[in-house]
């Protein structure tokens, strides 16, 4: 079926209540001045009752006369329209539609001989009622017509126009549990970037506006994300930009300055999305060039130093032909937490982008869309303070323990104590070694003894995208046939530096010493028509993508100490330098799929509509783990006496005549390399053969590694059934529209490959470990209704979700301490819920927002594999741990969002909109390890092998009494986000004066996010809440904006 006559069907039902010509004709007092022909039509609205369908971004910012006098209705709105480019559209029911006057009078040739138009701003168009809804996106004109997105005004209520399944449609009318939210709407909420979405979007949670101490885009709906962020993983939640799949994360919580519409879709989206979309999709569309120039300036000033700026602008080249929409935006802030450590402030804003637009349009049937993005942020990252969740006196490992005792000969702190501190630091204070000028002995500042003088979340990104799309027509039995092909390069640079322990001593760290780039390549093909007299609608293509990551560099360790020379019989004047696994990290990957998609649409009856589709996705992933030793002589300062280490246990030192540690980045790193066994470490034996004592057999540079490449493929089908209730049931049911629908859909997230902890063959790396596809079968009910006159939408939506191999972001441990992320296959779990939206216009002026989600997460069966290993880091006993007691990480129960704005029209015009909005969510849980959920829950908890130094035998058998304040640690509590936002519009709509505040309540001690490796450490991060704060917003709309 054309997309013109699905929009007839769209709206047929909506037109059934608009007012008859008769009740127009009774004369009225209109006073209209000139000005926003939008802002008119708004005031006609509310003045006469009458329900008019047109599409606000069309009508926005172009100029009417007005009208003054005493006028029917009808009489008083072709005179609104007077000397405009627009005409009314009536039916033979005097149903009314706004559109462009070329798309109605191209309309009005398909009418009867004979017909007649009332005047050049009234013309009728053929057909019933439903026929006008094709009016107000037939053509579009042509600097319309490659729009993706738009929103339709039908008396009280804005819909929004999606394109989830391949084609433009009303959000009303799809059979998926979506929440679309309008340019306007995103304004009004507050967004700024895409983490302001949590909250707002039932069953979305984003990690608090990033992923641990990083700000990537982190998305998880109904459950179901990814939370680390390395090149090795995808997301679970598929993040699209006009199309274009976003890879990466990094940089992925974009600005808002241009965006004209945002989708977001819940439930595994594997047939048209397609890849890594088991959760979801979100769905970004930016505002598209204009063929007459206008635009907008913004700018926000507020508190912690907030200075926000964007302009947006377009500029017609050649009318009707080449287009062109330029935007910049400025995103800057102090930041809202302090490093005790060196008074540095961290969580600030300091981000520019820019995006150019070309749009050509060679024929009225063709349109290519070209995109240019470039995006650079330096920042530092979010911080977290240091929970102690142990026992006094715990040590995870002898390592650790060696640690503490070499600091303590010194002055320097044990961890725990740091630990403690950094938990007994005001709200917006916190500790971290990755700071400027410090001498690790006595926290002294001035020191050229830095490890890492500052903490970076550096991304640089670049896209160039290409949508062509091809209105073919009708071509045999197929009518409105459309080809449509989107074609993308991104590059994403990121520098993430992680201070994971916490705490002001240098202990747990990851320090990138260069940018990581990541370069992907996407290409896709669509095809879309009717046939059957446009009764079965089809879509069908295939897409094929390409990533290539050439390196990913970390420095870490596990931890790093001084002592005196004589606690290793050294002079005593010397000073002995201690290692846990300082090492250089290196990761290659080379990723590619290809798949191919199809979906079919038929109209069964009037009422009934079936869609079944189906697609194959084929991934090869392919990665290379590699991984060296420090130099020990490069990590220390003044003369080097002797040094020494072995990289198959990590462990490394040296004796200096000076103290104090070299900044890492200067660091060198290289491998002892065996002389007798090729491509092993340097061997050391029992019987007395120990090759690491010759220099000659530590080679810098060199670096040891493994590949491993794994293949999934899958088929993935959908099964829908959708109803749209008739004129009988709608008026026995009091609604203006109602629909129905039941959904079944499989989703795939592709396998790979992870760093493990073991290293068998000798070679210095831990051995890659494959992890498995992760498989969802999504069964779905949904009710979509309007009713008082469209004043009132309610949807619902109840989802049962059946998993079969989860994944989920585990953490080992190396035999010296340090943690490794893992993925690791949950065998059974199940999420169900529900979700309900609710839009109320009491009044016209005045509208109210509620929605909220319902999820119930459980694992059914987690079995997960723990291996005990040697000092050689080799695998020895297996151990499988049943972890199906836990709760689900990052589900909130409840999610919960009320908004309400009222528009005050003043005597001049102007107005004034006071909103404000409330975002609640119960408890989220925020664990990685066993061990972060034994020691905040309690109880007997068996936490397998992966015991510590100092815990007792009876460990996993004996309860577990949690020390005070730690119960529940790693849980969010439920709490409720107040924001408020006032708004001062202009007569002619141009300007814009805002006041706004986020967090109006303060609530600066709830539980974002953070870093659990209680296993590792006893401890846990802690990322809280921003602050209250509040600012100015001004903007302008220039032009035909």
């Amino acid at each position: 079926m054309s997309y013109k006559n699905r929009m007839r069907s769209a709206v047929a039902g909506l037109l059934l209540s608009i007012v008859v010509p008769a009740v127009l004709a009774q004369p009225q007092s209109f006073q209209l001045a000139p000005g926003d022909l939008s802002v008119a039509l708004d005031s006609y609205i509310r003045q006469t009752g009458a329900q008019i369908i047109y599409r606000v971004d069309q009508v926005k910012g172009v100029q009417t006369p007005g009208v003054s006098g005493d006028y029917s209705p009808e009489v008083a709105l072709e005179k609104i329209l007077a000397g405009t480019p627009f005409s009314v559209a009536r039916d033979a029911s005097g149903a009314m539609a706004i559109a462009r006057t070329e798309d109605i009078e191209r309309m009005s040739k398909l009418a009867p001989a004979g017909s007649e138009t009332s005047s050049p701003n009234a013309l009728t168009v053929p057909g019933d009622a439903a026929a006008l809804g094709a009016v107000t996106d037939a053509g579009t004109a042509a600097t319309e017509q490659a729009s993706n997105v738009t929103t339709v005004k039908k008396g009280g209520i804005e819909e929004v126009i999606v394109t989830a399944r391949k084609r433009a449609e009303s959000s009303q009318n799809v059979p998926i549990s979506i929440t679309a939210i309008s340019a306007d709407d995103i304004k009004t909420m507050g967004v700024r970037t895409m983490g302001d979405l949590e909250g707002i979007v039932p069953g979305l949670n984003m990690g608090g506006g990033g992923n641990g101490i990083k700000k990537d885009n982190n998305p998880f709906i109904r459950g179901i994300g990814q939370r680390e962020t390395k090149v090795t993983l995808d997301p679970g939640v598929g993040t699209y930009v006009d199309g274009i799949y976003i890879g990466r994360p990094s940089g992925g919580l974009f600005d808002v300055a241009d965006v004209e519409n945002v989708e977001v879709l819940r439930g595994p989206q594997g047939t048209l999305f397609g890849r890594n979309a088991t959760g979801g999709a979100i769905s970004i569309t930016l505002k598209k060039p204009s063929n007459t120039f206008g635009g907008h300036l913004s700018t926000s000033i507020g508190s912690f130093g907030r200075r926000d700026a964007s302009v947006a602008f377009d500029v017609p080249i050649v009318d009707n032909f080449l287009l062109s929409r330029l935007t910049l935006s400025s995103m800057q802030s102090e930041g809202f937490f302090t490093n005790e450590v060196d008074h540095s402030k961290w969580g600030n804003d300091n981000r520019m982008s820019g995006i150019a637009q070309v749009r050509i349009l060679p024929t009225s049937d063709l349109s290519i869309d070209i995109l240019g993005e470039r995006t650079r942020i330096r920042e530092r990252p979010r911080p977290q303070k240091c929970k102690f969740l142990r026992a006094p006196g715990y040590i995870r490992s002898a390592q650790v323990g060696l640690l503490d005792f070499f600091s303590g000969t010194l002055g320097v702190p044990t961890f725990e104590s740091e630990c403690r501190a950094s938990e007994a630091l005001p709200q917006d204070r916190f500790s971290s070694d990755l700071a400027n000028g410090i001498d690790y002995r006595n926290n002294a500042p001035g020191s050229a003894s830095d490890l890492q003088p500052q903490a970076r979340y550096w991304v640089d990104t670049s896209t160039l995208g290409g949508t062509a799309k091809w209105h073919i027509g009708d071509v045999g039995p197929i009518s409105g046939m459309e080809f449509k092909s989107i074609s993308a390069w991104r590059k994403t640079g990121q520098i993430a530096d992680e201070d994971l322990d916490a705490v002001g001593g240098p202990y747990l760290l990851r320090v990138q010493p260069s940018m990581t780039f990541t370069s992907q390549l996407s290409q896709e093909f669509q095809l879309t028509g009717s046939t059957f007299n446009d009764r079965l609608f089809f879509s069908t293509g295939v897409y094929f993508f390409g990533e290539k990551t050439p390196h990913d560099e970390l420095i870490l360790s596990a931890g790093v100490a001084q002592a005196p020379g004589f606690y290793a019989g050294r002079p005593p004047e010397e000073f002995y330098t201690f290692g846990l696994e300082p090492a250089k990290e290196r990761l290659e990957t080379k990723n590619k799929a290809w798949a191919w998609f199809g979906q079919m649409d038929f109209d069964i009856t009037k009422e009934w509509q079936l869609s079944a589709g189906l697609r194959y996705t084929n991934e090869d992933r392919w990665s290379r783990y590699a991984k060296n030793n420090v130099d020990p002589k490069s990590m220390v300062n003044g003369t080097i006496t002797g040094s020494g280490g072995n990289q198959a246990i990590g462990t490394v030192f040296a004796y200096s005549t000076e103290p104090g540690f070299k900044p890492v980045l200067d660091w060198q790193f290289g491998a002892c390399l065996s002389p007798s066994q090729p491509g092993k470490l340097c061997v050391t034996t029992i019987e007395g053969v120990n090759e690491t004592i010759d220099p000659a057999n530590f080679v810098l540079g060199a670096m040891p590694g493994d590949s491993l490449r794994r293949k999934d493929d899958a088929w993935t089908p959908m099964l829908s059934l959708k109803y749209k209730a008739s004129d009988d049931v709608l008026k026995a049911l009091h609604l203006n529209a109602g629909m129905a629908y039941f959904t079944y859909s499989q989703g795939f997230h592709s396998g790979g490959v992870t760093a493990g902890a073991a290293d068998d063959n000798g070679n210095g790396t831990g051995d890659p470990v494959e992890f498995k596809p992760e498989y969802v079968k999504n069964y779905e009910v949904g009710l979509k209704t309007q009713a008082l006159d469209n004043r009132v939408q309610a949807n619902f939506a109840a989802f049962y979700m059946d998993y079969t191999d989860m994944q989920l972001t585990s953490t080992g441990i190396s035999y010296v301490g340090a943690p490794i992320p893992y993925v690791s296959n949950v065998g059974k779990s199940v999420i169900q819920g529900i979700e309900a939206e609710f839009i109320v216009m009491p009044l016209p002026d005045w509208r109210v927002m509620l929605n909220g989600s319902f999820t119930d997460a459980d694992i059914k069966e987690w079995n997960e594999k723990q291996t005990k290993l040697n000092i050689l880091r080799q695998s020895g006993e297996v151990n499988y741990l049943d972890r199906s007691d836990e709760p689900m990480p990052r589900v909130p129960r409840v999610q919960a969002f009320f908004m309400t704005d009222y528009t005050f029209r003043m005597a001049s015009r102007a107005t004034i909109t006071p909103s404000v909005a409330v975002r609640y969510t119960s408890e989220i849980y925020n664990g990685f390890d066993r061990g972060s959920y034994c020691f905040t829950y309690g109880g007997v908890c068996d936490r397998g092998i992966a015991v510590g130094f100092s815990d007792p035998p009876d460990t996993n058998t004996t309860p577990i009494v949690l020390e005070p304040g730690t119960k529940h640690a790693l849980t969010s509590d439920k709490a409720a986000f107040v924001d408020t936002r006032i708004a001062w519009m202009s007569s002619d709509a141009r300007t814009e004066i805002a006041l706004w505040c986020k967090n109006v309540l303060n609530k600066d001690d709830y539980l974002v996010s953070g870093i659990p490796l209680t296993d590792v450490n006893g401890a846990t991060g802690q990322i809280f809440a921003n602050p209250r704060t509040y600012g100015l917003n001004m903007t302008y709309h220039f032009g035909a904006e």
